[in-house]
């Protein structure tokens, strides 16, 4: 059964190559919806998901606002919540939540399950390729993001095959790119051209993954109180204040992108590169910008295949020979396997070279700018007041803020206040599953029944404020 599925999957692989784009993405295309549909459906009382979730404080933000997104989720999001709200207080009673929990946060479910739904992905198009690599780059090939990943998967002899196929097919993109810069045209509606969403799908990976991210500041050249704004963020209620903070830094940045001229200013070292920063601008921008960030995050992309190809020493005239002597490394490679061939173990690692994103580094700077301040202002008896009376930070600020290695009083008010916001969350949700039940329909439902939102924003975080419905009087 596992080699048919496998064998199944490899067709569909190998027939998506003979369309544009990454095949690898267009076979996850539609797996968030089928982790939604499964997770509403029964996973959500399942004890492993629960687990994974008490172990990464809940969902991502993007995940959490796209489970939220669905009224469809309001009972298994209670639900989940209702246990991982129950397990979190255990860990603050039994001082779990620390400095250390930060760094053992385990990933999303969500963002885990793609993940894997990846690597499976890129094994079978790696299995399939053994027999039939020239079906690679006509014209489809994978994106960059899953050839580092399908890099590292298939033999060496199938890499030397594939990495000048990649470099070529990535460079004609690029050029088309580039070209379409020199000589623009005047666009007929809205669309992004079809040549350039494949180069950006091609260079960051399709959009096929939820974004949170919000639209741009309307107002990019207002001034600016850091301070003020931050300490009226504190005691406003509106939401975690770092969340707010963070989600205010992607707004300015986006907005002053949106403002700038795409040929006349230096926007090269500001554009992102990262899928989630590179659609999240598209989204929002024209097709000037859109080019211009297709341009600047391919550099990092074609200066790492040109390196790999460097490295592999890639002559034609001895293509043969090449071919030949790795076809024998494999065969040795079954009995010996720690033998490697060094030109292609070095290409593979010039390829799995991390690409730096001007935005995520921004927006990380944002948010531990915020915490920073929030630690000095903890200090301070008045700003104390107005935290407790606040919103309080999300589960995930709240564990990097203790990492942050605070003082004695502050890292004690953290964790107090969060278990005692996440213990009235938990008695709302417990509230609303009694209020299910059918014999207690005489009784009215209140505020309650949106608890499964709130829990969402305190466990997943939120970039945009609390609707009011949300943000009763010390939850605000």
């Amino acid at each position: 059964m596992g080699e048919r599925a496998s064998t199944v999957s490899e067709r569909q692989l190998l027939r998506a190559l003979t369309h544009d784009g990454c095949p690898v993405c267009d076979h996850l295309r539609n797996h968030e919806a089928e982790f939604r549909f499964w997770f509403i459906a029964e996973r959500y009382h399942q004890r492993e998901l629960l687990d994974a979730l008490t172990n990464s404080l809940g969902f991502c933000v993007d995940h959490g606002e796209s489970l939220a997104d669905s009224s469809r989720s309001r009972s298994p999001m209670t639900s989940a919540h209702e246990v991982v709200s129950r397990r979190t207080l255990s860990r603050f009673e039994a001082g779990e939540i620390d400095r250390t929990t930060w760094s053992s946060l385990a990933t999303c479910p969500a963002c885990a399950s793609f993940e894997r739904a990846g690597d499976r992905t890129v094994s079978f198009l790696a299995h399939g390729l053994e027999t039939s690599a020239a079906e690679y780059g006509d014209p489809g090939i994978a994106c960059f993001p899953h050839f580092r990943s399908l890099a590292a998967t298939v033999s060496p002899s199938l890499f030397h095959t594939l990495l000048p196929v990649q470099r070529r097919q990535f460079h004609d993109v690029r050029e088309t790119v580039r070209s379409m810069r020199e000589n623009p045209t005047t666009a007929t509606d809205s669309s992004l051209p079809s040549e350039l969403e494949t180069a950006l799908q091609l260079t960051v990976g399709h959009d096929i993954h939820p974004s949170a991210l919000p639209p741009p500041d309307v107002d990019p050249n207002g001034t600016r109180d850091p301070v003020g704004d931050f300490t009226a963020l504190l005691d406003s209620g509106d939401g975690c204040p770092v969340c707010l903070e963070v989600s205010r830094a992607w707004q300015t940045w986006l907005a002053w992108l949106l403002h700038a001229d795409c040929d006349g200013d230096q926007l090269h070292d500001v554009l992102p590169t990262c899928r989630e920063h590179v659609w999240g601008c598209v989204r929002y921008g024209d097709t000037d910008l859109a080019m211009a960030i297709a341009d600047a995050a391919s550099d990092p992309v074609a200066s790492r295949l040109t390196r790999a190809m460097r490295l592999l020493d890639d002559d034609p005239e001895s293509r043969e020979d090449v071919s030949a002597t790795l076809a024998h490394v494999d065969s040795l490679r079954r009995f010996v396997p720690r033998l490697r061939d060094d030109g292609t173990t070095r290409a593979r690692e010039a390829i799995r070279r991390p690409i730096r994103c001007p935005v995520c580094d921004r927006m990380e700077t944002a948010r531990d700018r915020a915490v920073e301040l929030l630690l000095a202002l903890l200090e301070q008896p008045r700003f104390r007041r107005a935290f407790e009376d606040g919103y309080g930070l999300c589960l995930n600020h709240c564990s990097y803020a203790l990492a942050r290695n605070p003082a004695p009083e502050s890292a004690a008010l953290l964790r107090s206040d969060e278990a005692a916001k996440v213990a009235r969350l938990q008695w709302e949700l417990r509230e609303a599953q009694r209020k299910q039940a059918w014999d207690v329909r005489p009784e009215r439902k209140g505020t309650e029944q949106r608890a499964w939102l709130r829990a969402i924003a305190r466990f997943s975080g939120r970039y945009t404020p609390l609707p009011p419905d949300d943000a009763p009087n010390g939850e605000r």
